[in-house]
């Protein structure tokens, strides 16, 4: 992708002109965020992040990393979610020198770690409307009147086939719909909140 220069000009020129278009990198959590990619280096801040989704042990996904530290530049990099609403929503999104995320001004709640939020699905896999990148070709998202619908919305472009299938609380679902679960639940502040566990204990006579 670094060299395709065409993609580079296309995401620069929908700035002024058409829709938003923001661009997804892969990261691993932990990893150092170098941003080599001569097209990250170039795309403004506001426009790109990781779309990358961790699994826990039992490879269910149940949360998400907001956003982390690019140790080369200071500064930090957002979600592909997060850069999103950020730069969508009527509100002001922003993540503080000291890594406290806030809309505006007042911290974003439940969060793990002041970074990590867990996923409240809004349903199982099909909840969100999935469309077929070639029924946008061929203009049958068109001719049935759905792409009007879509005035307005964020879309989000991606594998939702069995490439990228992912267990979560409420079943199977592909990545892309993970990640509109994620946006929904930062426009609503959604996010769950972690209770730990209550051991009760007793004294036997």
């Amino acid at each position: 992708m670094s060299f395709d220069q065409p993609l580079r000009a296309a995401i620069l020129e929908s700035r002024s002109k058409g829709p938003m278009v923001f661009l997804g990198l892969a990261y691993e959590l932990g990893q150092t965020m170098r941003m080599r990619n001569p097209i990250i280096q170039t795309v403004p801040s506001d426009q790109f992040g990781f779309f990358n989704i961790v699994t826990d042990e039992d490879r269910a996904v149940r949360s998400v990393e907001l956003f982390s530290k690019d140790v080369e530049k200071e500064r930090f990099m957002k979600a592909i979610g997060l850069t999103a609403v950020s730069k969508i929503s009527s509100r002001t999104y922003e993540v503080s020198a000291s890594g406290e995320l806030s809309v505006d001004g007042i911290p974003f709640p439940n969060l793990d770690g002041k970074r990590i939020g867990r996923i409240n699905f809004a349903g199982p896999r099909g909840t969100y409307r999935m469309y077929s990148f070639r029924d946008f070709l061929d203009g049958t998202v068109e001719k049935t009147g759905a792409l009007e619908s879509l005035r307005g919305k964020i879309v989000l472009v991606g594998e939702g086939d069995i490439t990228d299938i992912k267990q979560v609380s409420t079943g199977s679902m592909p990545g892309i719909e993970i990640h509109a679960n994620i946006i929904e639940n930062l426009n609503n502040q959604s996010f769950l909140k972690y209770t730990p566990v209550l051991v009760n204990t007793g004294i036997l006579p």
